[in-house]
């Protein structure tokens, strides 16, 4: 099914989604809307017990599977819970809860997409894509992930941008693919003890 045929209710979201072009909705949620329908099919078939698509039975409508996904991925603006919540018409309780959920079956899915190459002749094969770079075989950046920390632990992950954050660091390939995620050193740490 296509996202721009599903309605607000199937996806348990704003009407606002359904509406975005693929350039509008890539810009806000960093995927295509065929990337982002294959995600969410990924991640449905790994969720065996039905965690993030759970039945309405009476109340508040519980949150789609499309929603949990795009409420996860919509944390990539940097956005408060508040915002979010906000905008999802969820708390920044819920957003929260979300946020870990999907994470957890991310993290499930994470071994079989995000590979390093395993010996010289897949090292060639993407050095190969970097054609003005002879050599090389990923490209490596980092980010900081803004996060709220208990007082007493807040010195280790006050970051240079003097807020609390963890350090994410990725590589990629010459086709834009992560061969490698790493995420979780406080903030404070230099970005060489991140890379090591």
């Amino acid at each position: 099914m296509n996202i721009k045929d599903m309605t607000p209710k199937m996806l348990m979201v704003e009407p606002w989604i359904c509406s975005y072009e693929n350039f509008q909705f890539f810009k806000l949620f960093r995927m295509s809307k065929k990337t982002f329908i294959d995600l969410a099919e990924m991640i449905g078939k790994s969720d065996e017990k039905k965690i993030l698509a759970k039945p309405y039975t009476g109340g508040h409508y519980p949150v789609s599977l499309y929603g949990h996904i795009l409420i996860f991925l919509y944390l990539a603006t940097q956005d408060t819970l508040l915002s979010i919540g906000t905008r999802f018409k969820v708390s920044p309780t819920t957003v929260l809860s979300i946020t870990n959920k999907v994470l957890y079956f991310m993290l499930k899915l994470k071994s079989a997409y995000i590979k390093f190459p395993k010996n010289k002749a897949e090292m060639r094969d993407i050095s190969e894509g970097f054609k003005k770079y002879p050599g090389f075989i990923g490209a490596v950046d980092g980010t900081h992930i803004f996060v709220n920390v208990e007082k007493g632990q807040q010195d280790s992950y006050i970051d240079c941008y003097r807020r609390t954050s963890i350090n994410l660091m990725a590589i990629s390939d010459s086709n834009t693919l992560f061969t490698y995620v790493f995420l979780g050193y406080p903030g404070s740490a230099h970005d060489l003890r991140v890379m090591c």
